[in-house]
């Protein structure tokens, strides 16, 4: 929606992250809003004067909506809440407000056998229960638990560090081209998370320094977000 002087343009779309679970991937979906979220976005005319919302849809559309939308736990991956309730000794009885799903549940319960955090049966095996103590995604945490094992703990840990946070060069207040310039001095045509370990040794070299941040277009506060993650994760494996 657009809001400018008193009005307000509702398309009455939104970009809604949704969890696949037999892809097991995460997409920014194009999908119509609740009549509440729709309401939300026309209180904001009425917030300094008196304005108007125009719609682009119609009456019956908006009629025809569900009141409120989906809630979280039916449109995320479970695999960490599922591997957390695993570690507390809980199970799907768990009295949720909205229960998950059994699709979403068996999904993550796959997920999670795949990366060696449950048996067969579902009972959580001494890898998982490492990984439920690490502040990661499960992903991540057996990532850098199979790093261990062969012994490239320290790279592990850093690219597991840095691939938590959402973004780690800002994009949107740059010229394009000055970007994928400095880029270039990190990229490695190999893999990108060779291209990772590159910006974590030069911001090292750095110093952490905000200002070399800067000129490089990163991020700084989640740089340090990152560096702090790692810490954490290397205290932890100690």
């Amino acid at each position: 929606s657009l809001t400018f002087r008193g009005w307000v343009i509702d398309t009455g779309l939104a970009k809604v992250p949704e969890y696949d679970p037999v892809l097991g991937i995460e997409a920014l979906n194009l999908s119509d809003i609740s009549r509440s979220s729709a309401e939300q976005r026309a209180g904001r005319v009425g917030r300094d004067a008196p304005g108007n919302c125009i719609r682009l849809y119609g009456k019956d559309d908006f009629q025809q909506r569900p009141r409120f939308e989906e809630p979280e736990i039916a449109k995320s991956d479970l695999a960490s809440l599922v591997l957390a309730m695993k570690h507390l000794g809980l199970g799907r009885d768990f009295p949720f407000l909205t229960p998950p799903s059994s699709e979403n549940w068996l999904a993550a319960e796959d997920r999670l056998r795949s990366f060696w955090a449950l048996t067969n049966e579902g009972v959580l095996t001494e890898h998982g229960e490492q990984m439920a103590r690490m502040s990661l995604d499960p992903g991540l945490a057996h990532f850098v638990l199979c790093g261990v094992k062969w012994r490239c703990a320290e790279d592990a840990v850093t690219i597991a560090a840095l691939l938590s946070m959402p973004r780690l060069f800002y994009r949107d207040m740059y010229d394009e081209g000055e970007l994928e310039r400095v880029q270039k001095e990190f990229r490695n045509a190999e893999s990108d998370l060779l291209t990772l370990l590159a910006i974590w040794h030069a911001y090292e070299a750095a110093s952490g320094s905000v200002q070399w941040c800067a000129e490089h277009y990163l991020n700084e506060p989640l740089m340090r977000t990152a560096r702090d993650l790692r810490a954490q994760i290397v205290e932890f494996l100690a």
